[in-house]
């Protein structure tokens, strides 16, 4: 009876746990039509988690075959910003074929540029390839954060764990809450962020599918000029 009577009261704590996360969340539409969760801006936890990213040890070294992913789809020669710098994997993979300028919320490198996304402007330099592996999942404001850089280059490479379609909104809150994301696109309504832009597809793989997401690898080109 006490482990039955333990279980109920760390259920009831797991849900009240849960109707505290959904009530500081709003409801949103979002490109592809469909109704998606996403985290209320007004949220203290909004704030920029510069300590976290601050800390090398919050950086895997499994990410690395991300960054080398990412770097084949650069040719060289080519100009490019990269937004979440992190342990910089991406650019010691590029920096000695390419052009390349670095940008992150606490950069680890004095020669890395400091920036929020959020609310920094992008640097005022014409780049042919921006850069970004896990970082959306992390935006508050994700469809500014897009048009900032699509503004910023013709080509965009980029990273994003995307909700799949048959999970359950409570698996969804527990995973994407659990890492610290804050949005929860589907692969569609991800491409849609893009594809409003004026940005098509190139490219895309998967590069991580656990149960509740797929993280896919995408090249987006600039194919409609937009008044």
């Amino acid at each position: 009876m006490p482990d039955y009577l333990s279980n109920v009261r760390n259920g009831y704590g797991r849900l009240r746990n849960f109707a505290k996360r959904i009530r500081n969340q709003t409801f949103s539409r979002n490109g592809s039509g469909n109704s998606a969760l996403r985290y209320s801006p007004e949220n203290k936890s909004s704030l920029p988690d510069r300590k976290r990213w601050g800390d090398p040890k919050s950086y895997s070294p499994l990410w690395s075959s991300r960054a080398e992913m990412a770097s084949g789809l650069i040719p060289d020669g080519m100009s490019i910003l990269e937004i979440g710098v992190g342990a910089g994997d991406f650019r010691k993979l590029v920096q000695g074929r390419c052009r390349y300028e670095g940008a992150d919320l606490a950069p680890l490198e004095d020669t890395t540029l400091i920036l929020n996304l959020e609310t920094d402007p992008l640097p005022d330099k014409e780049y042919d390839f921006v850069v970004f592996l896990g970082v959306l999942e992390y935006i508050y404001e994700p469809e500014n954060a897009a048009r900032k850089l699509c503004a910023a280059a013709p080509n965009v490479v980029c990273s994003y764990c995307c909700r799949l379609e048959n999970a359950s909104t409570t698996d969804v809150a527990n995973q994407r809450g659990g890492m610290g994301w804050v949005n929860d696109f589907t692969r569609d309504e991800f491409v849609a962020l893009f594809s409003k832009n004026g940005f098509a597809v190139q490219s895309s793989g998967i590069y991580n599918k656990p149960a509740y997401f797929e993280q896919g690898l995408m090249n987006f080109k600039k194919t409609i000029l937009l008044p």
